[in-house]
């Protein structure tokens, strides 16, 4: 984890190098648009290359099922989840992540890669139902069946993506605390319905690979919806960068993420319950706004947003550098949720998440504000 620890120092760098200076002349928008396209690209990139990590761990599991391979092939899922979160930072507008390009807007992958709660019971067995979930039935498990049997009747009726690989891998998640404990036994062939999970989890790890490589295609530079993006009119595809880290930040985190977890107190709103791993998801999506922020991600070095703030509204610049280096610290100090959430309303536990919490619904209020002196407009999405 120190690799991160730098890369947020270097951000942190960045981020104080610009807030407040006021430029001599104005940041060239279209070099900013250009930047941010290369930082998705990148991001995607990563978080494609790290699945196709996945995948080849998972292939080895199933090829050896074992107390090693199958601690590999968790490792490997968790390296995954770090690459994947900071593309978050990317919704919300309705680009190729939430909307196929095209005039009739299609849905796009993110439903199928990310979508949680999940229900258990929905794919496998649980405690006290060792009969349940898809792979117990006579369901045929293809591509388009998984599809659509994505949140088919209920938000919790999870078929795809992260978190089913995540459960598949894990298991249930304990009542008390710490990360489920699925043996490696459940994928020894032979057995019909270990057949099943192994189809199962191949095939859900494939799909995920193929939705990530699709979304590093559409953010290729200079080609598909990468062009399409940097040849917008500046003010508006501006006024969509701000509205996707003012949505991720004061809505998805700090009151869907953050929040029910908080009030509920329940292991199921933790994003990523079943490896006890969500504290690391809000880390990764921190990571996702500073990376947009800045402008900066492997080959993209800037300008970014930040640099247009600071050039029109430098007080305010100045706030949104300090409530992202804020959240970044607070995100930093928060440890496993399960041990969080079962102490009770007001306790110490609890100072970390709710200190993260404040910051980003600052944060989004502020990147709402940034609107006005750039003649953008910037909104909150709530779905």
């Amino acid at each position: 984890m120190k690799k991160f620890q730098i890369a947020g120092g270097l951000f942190a760098c960045m981020l104080l190098i610009t807030a407040g200076c006021k430029k001599a002349t104005k940041p060239d928008e279209v070099s900013i648009l250009k930047s941010y396209a290369e930082v998705v690209y990148q991001s995607y990139k990563a978080a494609h290359a790290d699945a196709k990590k996945m995948q080849t761990a998972i292939d080895a599991l199933l090829a050896k099922p074992g107390d090693d391979t199958l601690a590999a092939a968790r490792k490997s899922w968790l390296e995954a989840r770090e690459s994947y979160g900071p593309t978050e930072a990317f919704r919300f507008y309705q680009g190729p992540i939430d909307a196929a390009p095209g005039s009739d807007l299609r849905e796009g992958p993110e439903g199928l890669l990310n979508s949680w709660p999940l229900d258990e019971a929905y794919i496998d067995y649980v405690k006290g139902n060792p009969k349940a979930g898809i792979i117990n039935s006579k369901q045929a498990i293809t591509r388009d069946a998984l599809v659509s049997l994505n949140q088919k009747k209920d938000e919790r009726d999870v078929s795809t993506g992260f978190h089913a690989i995540e459960f598949l891998l894990w298991g249930q998640a304990p009542e008390g605390k710490g990360a489920g404990n699925r043996p490696a036994t459940d994928y020894k062939a032979g057995n019909p319905v270990n057949e099943r999970r192994r189809q199962y989890l191949k095939l859900v790890t494939t799909m995920a690979v193929e939705d990530l490589a699709y979304l590093e295609s559409q953010w290729e530079p200079g080609k598909n919806y990468a062009a399409r993006f940097t040849a917008e009119e500046p003010r508006i595809a501006i006024g969509k960068i701000l509205t996707s880290l003012a949505t991720l930040s004061g809505f998805e985190l700090a009151s869907e993420r953050i929040g029910d977890a908080l009030t509920s107190g329940d292991r199921k709103d933790q994003q990523s319950c079943f490896s006890n791993n969500t504290n690391r998801d809000y880390v990764a999506n921190v990571r996702g706004l500073l990376r947009v922020y800045s402008g900066t991600f492997e080959t993209a070095n800037g300008p970014g947003v930040k640099d247009l703030i600071a050039f029109a509204a430098p007080d305010l610049s100045e706030k949104i550098t300090s409530e992202l280096l804020a959240a970044e610290k607070a995100a930093s100090q928060i440890g496993p949720l399960d041990a969080i959430l079962s102490s009770p309303a007001g306790s110490k536990e609890r100072e970390s998440m709710i200190a993260l919490q404040k910051s980003l619904l600052s944060l989004s209020k502020l990147l709402e504000e940034a609107g006005a002196p750039l003649n953008t407009k910037v909104e909150v999405v709530r779905e």
